[in-house]
């Protein structure tokens, strides 16, 4: 039984998390039809259920490191309430932060997908 630690990850859960990937890019190409309504909560609890219910089934998510990096690599200010708070405060839209959100979180799926291909 694979318990999601990164010395435990094996092909499959990197073709699994490249699933993942294709998943959030069709949500972020088309957030109102997974979502309904551009709101940065729907997406922040989208997410939050979507990562429990992979916690669930035993895989890996990515953790508050990776997230930290994706945000501020995207030039957002990150903190246990994520980057919304910044984003808000630069200005940024609805959409617009629903969009960033979505895309800093496939990012850290793209920093676990290496990392996890680095692991013997």
């Amino acid at each position: 039984m694979r318990c999601g630690r990164r010395s435990d990850l094996s092909h499959n859960t990197e073709q699994t998390i490249d699933r993942i990937i294709e998943l959030l890019e069709a949500v972020r190409q088309r957030p109102q039809m997974y979502l309904g309504e551009l709101e940065h909560e729907r997406a922040t609890v989208f997410l939050y259920g979507f990562q429990m219910s992979l916690r669930a089934v035993n895989e890996q998510v990515p953790g508050f490191d990776l997230l930290k990096a994706a945000y501020t690599k995207r030039g957002w200010h990150f903190n246990a309430l994520g980057g919304v708070p910044d984003m808000m405060s630069k200005g940024l839209s609805s959409e617009g932060i629903v969009h960033e959100i979505l895309s800093a979180e496939i990012d850290a799926w793209k920093a676990l997908r290496l990392e996890s291909a680095s692991v013997p």
